[in-house]
Order: structure tokens, then sequence, then C-alpha cells
């Protein structure tokens, strides 16, 4: 992929259980970090070939690998304009571990 279709500034978020003060369950988001990605809503047969894998999924996120998104599973989400996307899968786009692909719906 070329760098130029990473052209959209996603932020990647992992979500942090807390107790508050009365012992009730917190939920906060911890960002991991900012990434230049593809950001691409699926189509008719790729949305059902990804629902194979995930339900409910209507977006594709491609990013570089870090570090920092080592730990990125389901459960946690991306946001960019404006708009979150829950993470379903988080997928090895190749066998060279440079790229991750990400399925995902829109956060409602």
């Amino acid at each position: 992929m070329s760098i130029g279709e990473r052209r959209h500034r996603v932020v990647f978020q992992s979500a942090t259980i807390t107790q508050d003060a009365y012992g009730e369950a917190d939920k906060s988001w911890t960002t991991l970090c900012t990434s230049w990605s593809l950001v691409q809503p699926l189509k008719g047969a790729e949305r059902f070939s990804a629902s194979q894998v995930q339900s409910d999924v209507d977006h594709r996120i491609v990013t570089r690998y870090r570090n920092s998104l080592s730990s990125l599973d389901a459960g946690d989400r991306a946001t960019w304009n404006g708009r979150t996307f829950d993470i379903r899968s988080v997928i090895w786009r190749d066998h060279t571990m440079k790229e991750l692909e990400i399925l995902a719906t829109v956060h409602q």
C-alpha cells in the first residue's frame, strides 16, 4: 500500500476498566497512538466476507504496525473525523508484520 493511501489521521485507544468511589466499573480510554491510516467502508461482497469473520463489520482500517499497537484487540476503538469505530478484529495483513488490517463497526 502506498503512503498516499494512508491519508486519514486515526487515533487508536484501549479500554481501561477502573472502579469508582462506589465500587462500580468505570471505563476510560487510553490513547495508544495516532497513525496515518486508510479508512475504507466495506461494500457488498467484502462486507459479506468480513461478516464471516465478525458480524456487523462495516469498515476496514489499514495502518502500519508499531509497537504501541501490539496490545490492540477487539473491544478497543479507533476515532477519525469525529467518528468512533468499535474494533471487532485485528489481522496481520502479511507475513512481514508491517501492516495491520482492522475490521470495525461505527459506534452507535
